[in-house]
Parts: C-alpha cells; structure tokens; sequence
C-alpha cells in the first residue's frame, strides 16, 4: 500500500520547491494540478501578506503618540502575477498608510526566472515573437512582444560593455560569423 504524508507550506520558496519537486518526478499530471498549486501560491502569499500587515499594525499601535489615530486596514485590491504555473490572482491587502507590496517587489509581474527563461530564449537567438510563442504552453498565456523588449533591453547595458572591452594580448586567428543569403536581389525602376 502507497504510503502518503503530508506537509504544510508555510512560505512562498516552500511552496516553489515543492512544486519543482513534483514536476521533476516526471509524473504526467495533466493540467490539473497547474490549477491546484496556483491556488496554493496564492494562499501562501496572502497569508504572507496578511501576517506583515498584522504585524506593521501593531507596530504602528504600539509607536503611536496616544493623541494620534494609529493605521487601520483599508480593505484589498487585485493583482495578477505570472509565474511558471502561469498567471495567479491575489487579493493584496493594504491600510489607510502601508501596503505590503514589498513581498511582491521581487517578482514585479513576473517572477524572475520568467526574465531569466526570456533573456535566455533571446541569447540563443529566438525572435521576440518566437519565444512569446514558445512560452506559451509554459505560463498558459502569451507573453507580449513589448514585454520581450523591455525584458531584454537589460542585456543592453552588458553587450555594450562587451563590445567596448579592449582586446588585449596576441591574436593568431580572427574568426568571423554572418549570415550569407541566395537569391535574386529586387531593383527599383
């Protein structure tokens, strides 16, 4: 008989490695438990989020002068993020002075190894529009040209330092690449 245990997920890179840990068990889930670790996900970062709230209100209690109204909750609003089960919805909960979006900082929109997939898809040479096809089937839903753009204009900085860098020692080859192609060349009239 298959013997189960059971964990409780108590932080976004618990959930993260769990997650991994099923995936690279090879299993063929379907894509029934996309929709099921999402879910997961997002509990975990709202209770996250709910805990620091807690906590900057009693913060905000207890280093108040008497004669001044501590913060108080202000309700939630919607935010999507992507991740690499694809887009999850979550409730971030704010007060009349704070928002705990700090815990979110870190992902933006998307969590950093989607930039990490996307700027790597671009070194190999996949064209803004290919690689938002191809990953695809990944997130479960495309990822926009301009996205691609913004995401890759990070290398910018880097290809040009590399471009600039001196070249310094002896040489004995120099080796060059292109792009060579067939056909008839169009003449204007």
């Amino acid at each position: 008989m298959l013997q189960r245990t059971t964990a409780t997920i108590e932080s976004l890179p618990m959930a993260l490695a769990v997650v991994k840990e099923m995936q690279s068990d090879g299993l063929d889930w379907g894509d029934g438990y996309r929709s099921l670790a999402r879910k997961a996900m997002a509990d975990v970062i709202e209770i996250q989020m709910a805990l620091a709230v807690d906590q900057h209100l009693e913060d905000s209690e207890r280093e108040n002068p008497p004669d001044r109204t501590p913060d108080r909750r202000n309700g939630y609003y919607r935010r999507t993020l992507l991740t690499g089960l694809g887009d999850i919805r979550i409730n971030v909960p704010r007060t009349r002075q704070w928002s705990p979006c700090e815990l979110l900082r870190a992902y933006a929109r998307r969590e950093p190894e989607i930039d990490r997939v996307i700027l790597a898809g671009f070194v190999l040479g996949l064209s803004t529009r290919k690689l938002g096809e191809a990953l695809l089937p990944l997130l479960g839903r495309p990822i926009s040209p301009a996205t691609i753009s913004r995401v890759t204009k990070t290398l910018d900085g880097a290809v040009e330092a590399f471009h600039e860098r001196p070249l310094g020692g002896r040489f004995r080859a120099l080796i060059l690449d292109g792009v060579s192609y067939r056909g008839k060349l169009m003449r204007a009239h």
